[in-house]
């Protein structure tokens, strides 16, 4: 059910948006080649987790692979790393990088 108007909030199409969201959003999407339109779209479509087709790729063991080869991170007995790769899949999910599965299907 949607909450009544109280006249604060400038309406965005069928949303109340602040202008502080909205106003460095529009400049950045003008900036980027993109309307409005786009911008939600492609942020909807994140939030279904549904990736815009074309969107790269990336298998999340090799992510985590190059962070510890480059970081200096220490293996560590406990280490959940299966945990770390739904979690670094969830991360390129939300970088609109579609998360692979390896061969051995550890990844979503």
């Amino acid at each position: 059910m949607p909450r009544p108007a109280t006249g604060e909030t400038p309406r965005r199409g069928p949303f109340r948006i602040e202008d502080s969201v909205w106003k460095p959003a529009v400049e950045r999407a003008t900036g980027d080649g993109l309307t409005m339109t786009d911008v939600v779209k492609a942020h909807l479509a994140l939030y279904g987790r549904e990736l815009p087709e074309g969107a790269p790729e990336a298998d999340p063991w090799t992510v985590i692979n190059f962070v510890v080869q480059h970081t200096g991170l220490q293996l560590r007995p406990g280490l959940d790393l299966d945990a770390a790769a739904d979690a670094c899949a969830e991360f390129l999910r939300a970088l609109g990088v579609r998360a692979t599965v390896d061969e051995a299907g550890k990844s979503s």
